[in-house]
């Protein structure tokens, strides 16, 4: 009975675990359906392969544009307003109480500094650690090579090498256009560079392993009921996520009606000419159309790439399946006919010169066997194979490897 509650929320309008890591996942399978859709549309067009190369650059600006609008609109992240979550301000960063934003029922709105750390974030953080990771991809896979090819050519610059370059420096006191400069300057940045790579290898690891332990912690102090803050981002924010109610839903489409009708009352009566009136209208009808329904087109554009990814994981799995079926038995030989090269008794020793084989060539529609020498000679002559006599070309010989 000690984990009956592992799960459940802290307070009355805090979410469960499960909830929030519902949420959080949410971005990171967005992010693999626009993959999937750039990868299949970048086959025929070379504008999707040029943005799948630069998948994470897209993603991000995705992201802010997205994060920018939930946190505007609705106080919230894109998941979190899509599983009917908001922010609101908690703990000691909270502002003070006659500074917070209420609503009519008295829920605390965010300020302008905590909208603008929650889109950091939630999009530069990510962002510039998926950069940081394959730098250290790219560093760590080819450090191997890089090392052993700089004891091969003497390449390796130590601390050595930039005090030697600095001591022919100061005997030779020309311009910076000497051999001097150029070679001391050279190899300086050749050393930053390498120790620099070297740095990012070990410390990486190092970063990435802390910073999930602590995020870890954060998530078990959460699921345990025993800390109001999912992640350490919204400790540092000084919010903490809560449910809406049926009624915050209510009030806040109403709203944003009576802000939306407010505007095109303005527009109307406004003095501008017909034309531009009826172009502003029409205008801002399609941005509430486009704000209303982006939610919507990408959870259909999630759902669907989770239904392609059912469905060819299970082709996949069948195909495994068949794989594994026991080989079918061969089809019987062409038995051999009169007047042709007669099959030896020695299965290794070749029809025409009833010697052992060399290089192994097998005739493709018929399955015997000789030497490549013999069969590429009998074949070019008289077109046919030399045990069954059926029409054969250069083209019917297959080479047999060991």
């Amino acid at each position: 009975m000690a984990f009956s509650g592992v799960g459940s929320s802290l307070t009355r309008d805090s979410p469960t675990f499960f909830e929030m890591l519902a949420a959080e996942r949410l971005m990171n399978t967005l992010q693999d359906a626009i993959s999937y859709g750039l990868s299949v549309y970048g086959q025929r067009s070379e504008v999707c392969r040029r943005l799948l190369e630069n998948e994470d650059d897209l993603f991000f600006l995705i992201r802010v544009i997205l994060e920018s609008h939930a946190l505007k609109s609705y106080n919230a992240s894109f998941a979190e307003h899509v599983y009917g979550l908001r922010r609101v301000p908690y703990g000691r960063k909270a502002p003070p109480q006659e500074e917070q934003k209420k609503t009519d029922r008295g829920a605390l709105l965010l300020t302008n500094r905590q909208k603008h750390l929650s889109v950091i974030l939630m999009t530069l953080a990510p962002f510039l650690r998926a950069k940081l990771m394959k730098m250290y991809t790219n560093y760590s896979s080819n450090s191997t090579d890089q090392h052993s090819n700089n004891n091969n050519h003497g390449a390796t610059v130590c601390w050595k090498d930039v005090l030697d370059a600095l001591w022919k420096r100061r005997h030779n006191r020309d311009d910076r256009k000497t051999h001097s400069y150029r070679n001391l300057m050279g190899t300086i940045q050749m050393y930053c560079r390498q120790h620099a790579k070297r740095l990012c290898v070990k410390a990486v690891p190092w970063l990435h392993t802390s910073a999930h332990m602590v995020d870890l912690c954060y998530k078990l102090l959460y699921l345990l009921q025993k800390s109001p803050y999912y992640s350490p981002a919204h400790h540092f924010i000084g919010i903490r996520v809560a449910q809406l109610s049926a009624d915050d839903v209510a009030r806040s489409r109403h709203e944003k009606m009576v802000h939306r009708q407010s505007i095109l009352d303005g527009i109307q009566k406004s003095t501008a000419p017909l034309p531009f009136k009826l172009l502003r209208i029409g205008s801002l009808k399609m941005k509430h159309y486009v704000s209303d329904h982006t939610t919507t087109a990408l959870i259909l554009a999630v759902f669907g790439f989770k239904v392609l990814e059912w469905w060819y994981t299970t082709a996949e799995e069948q195909g495994a399946s068949l794989s594994s079926l026991p080989v079918p038995v061969p089809p019987p030989a062409i038995p051999p006919i009169g007047g042709m090269y007669a099959l030896p008794k020695d299965c290794s020793l070749c029809a025409i010169c009833q010697k052992k084989r060399k290089n192994p060539t097998m005739v493709s529609h018929t399955g015997y066997v000789f030497c490549y020498p013999c069969v590429f000679k009998h074949v070019s002559e008289q077109g046919v194979c030399p045990v069954t006599g059926l029409v054969t070309d250069i083209s019917d010989l297959r080479r047999l490897y060991d």
